[in-house]
């Protein structure tokens, strides 16, 4: 009994249901008219309904329900085959029950009933197709990634593509925190005194901050740059810290260009260092900020020493290639960057 409960009363099986009541209108809707107002029969009926839900069903759960966020053949052709045994199995067993349990009652009457039966015996089906076949193998992976680190710093250098690497940290089943987004809010947060300082012209049309323009105001500048970060470090310390204890107990990766300046560097287990061919880095540069050259030369500079401020961490380090910028050979770099984190996650990786 114990066993059962947890099967069912827990938050993932909430969030199935959640989504299974969002759905469902619709799903009710296109099976009770195709066969009370369009006059098709049990089966077409029902197997009308059960694709269109079934897609949304499984879009939805997928990432909501059991936190897999990676696509693959598998997963459709294993959905596939979990719904359709599902919905057999389900309308099988409900119209065989209905139709005993309501002989005396005329075809329609006991098809409608069963309709309702089978729809809710095959929610339950679905779900236990989709935790224990489905994503099975995928979620017992996120536990296996989970068990090893807690709190991991993810960093690199100028555009090495820190962002992609968190991205599929988040696929493995890893909360994160982006201290540069975070940095972004507290700007805006923070944007009459800043203003106030560096000017009006650092503000858009629209009245945001134009960060790229504070960010040429200060850079090289370091009188400038130590005021700035005098307003945004400490909110961005406080929101960190904060968010690490809404997080207590769960698989985390804080996200940050300058990682070691945070108050959770001494907590964490393992450092993740991207790296990228330089060449690489400067193409990913021109077309995301669109400098001029020397400006990016300038920045890769300012960034030679980025290696030895991680030397006095006591969390294990590693280093990952996201080499991927060229559509030639961007799919065979992210399975051997994906096939490194996966060893570094299981303890494997040096």
């Amino acid at each position: 009994m114990k066993k059962i409960f947890q099967i069912f009363l827990n938050k993932a099986f909430l969030k199935f249901i959640t989504i299974g009541i969002i759905i469902t209108p619709l799903g009710m809707a296109i099976m009770f008219g195709m066969y009370n107002l369009i006059g098709l029969n049990y089966w077409l009926s029902t197997a009308l309904s059960y694709i269109v839900n079934s897609t949304l069903s499984f879009l939805l759960n997928k990432y909501f329900t059991f936190s897999v966020k990676k696509w693959s053949y598998y997963f459709i052709f294993a959905y596939i085959v979990n719904i359709v045994c599902c919905y057999f199995l389900a309308n099988f067993i409900a119209k065989r029950f209905i139709y005993w349990m309501l002989s005396s009652q005329n075809q329609i009457i006991r098809d409608n009933i069963a309709m309702i039966v089978g729809a809710v015996l095959f929610s339950v089906l679905n779900y236990l197709g989709q935790k224990y076949f489905v994503y099975k193998n995928k979620m017992d992976e996120n536990e296996k990634h989970m068990k090893h680190y807690t709190l991991i710093g993810l960093t690199g250098p100028y555009c090495a593509g820190k962002n992609f690497v968190a991205k599929l940290l988040e696929e493995r089943g890893f909360e994160t925190l982006d201290l540069d987004t975070l940095g972004h809010r507290v700007i805006e947060n923070e944007k009459k005194r800043i203003v106030e300082h560096f000017g009006s012209s650092i503000l858009k049309e629209d009245g945001t901050v134009n960060r790229g323009t504070l960010g040429k105001l200060v850079f090289g500048k370091a009188d400038e740059l130590a005021y700035l970060e005098s307003i945004v470090h400490p909110a961005v310390q406080k929101w960190t810290m904060e968010w690490i204890q809404d997080n207590s107990g769960k698989p985390k990766v804080i996200n940050a260009a300058l990682l070691h300046r945070s108050e959770a560097f001494d907590a964490l287990e393992l450092i993740i260092i991207v790296k990228a061919p330089w060449i690489t880095r400067l193409f990913r540069a021109k077309k995301r900020d669109a400098l001029p050259f020397f400006q990016l030369i300038k920045r890769f500079k300012s960034q030679k020493e980025f290696n030895s401020q991680y030397l006095t961490s006591n969390a294990d380090i590693r280093n990952v290639n996201n080499r991927g910028y060229f559509n030639i050979c961007s799919q065979i770099y992210k399975r051997n960057l994906e096939t490194r984190i996966d060893a570094i996650l299981a303890g494997k990786g040096r």
